[in-house]
């Protein structure tokens, strides 16, 4: 690894960076530079990163992932009565499960939480998981990293609208997960981008001679219409121009 990787963590290059977000509250400029660094390199190289110290307690994503287990655990004919085939028309938690007004709270503090800036505002996949099983990801260059299995971590994923955003600079990553044969793996995947018709685009300062625009603009209304679609080419495939 070079040297600008090796401050991204103590893992290989086979395995995701883990990002310590606890360094934003420091006064020091050089060590908040530091951790622009380490994110920017992360998207840059493959896509995908973990962050600890985020100041999002415990409670608030056992909490998140009990909900996540007493719908699984729901019997069947319940789960039948909840579902629909219009995607943008999501089930929400309150219509399934009963839980105080007070939890509620805590799950949408969950997630103004995370929405940390643009380069998380245009991340397409954010998984609260637990350390059964474990995961891999991938920036498209046909290496899987293992993602260390930490409890208590968020696993960024950089999504195809900010690879488009960055012309191709950052990488989107694909996700996937080695279930364990004898425990039950839980995540929790909370997708983020701009409203469902803003077309997102490669910014004019990362186009010119020498780097042309690479990608036509797509909305995630297009991206969502695109999974359903059932298409063999990924989202990101679609969008290529060159």
């Amino acid at each position: 690894m070079s040297s600008t990787q090796t401050h991204l963590s103590d893992h290989d290059n086979h395995t995701v960076p883990i990002v310590d977000l606890s360094l934003l509250h420091q006064t020091d400029p050089h060590t908040k530079s530091l951790l622009i660094d380490q994110i920017h390199q992360a998207c840059l190289q493959m896509g995908c990163f973990q962050i600890v110290n985020h100041g999002i307690s415990e409670s608030v994503i056992e909490g998140a992932l009990d909900v996540n287990s007493e719908f699984f655990d729901m019997p069947i004919a319940n789960k039948e009565e909840l579902m629909s085939d219009d995607v943008y028309k999501p089930v929400r938690f309150r219509a399934t499960v009963q839980l105080r007004a007070n939890f509620f709270y805590m799950l949408i503090l969950l997630k103004i939480l995370w929405h940390y800036g643009l380069i998380i505002l245009l991340i397409t996949g954010l998984h609260v998981m637990d350390t059964s099983g474990s995961s891999s990801s991938s920036s498209g260059d046909g290496a899987w990293r293992v993602v260390p299995e930490m409890k208590g971590t968020l696993v960024v994923l950089v999504g195809d609208h900010l690879q488009v955003l960055s012309n191709g600079i950052y990488k989107s990553a694909l996700h996937r997960a080695v279930p364990s044969t004898d425990e039950t793996r839980l995540s929790i995947a909370s997708f983020h981008s701009l409203a469902m018709d803003e077309v997102v685009e490669p910014a004019p300062e990362l186009v010119d001679e020498e780097h042309p625009k690479g990608y036509r603009g797509s909305s995630f209304q297009d991206y969502i219409n695109h999974l359903y679609s059932k298409k063999e080419k990924t989202f990101i495939e679609t969008l290529r121009l060159n």
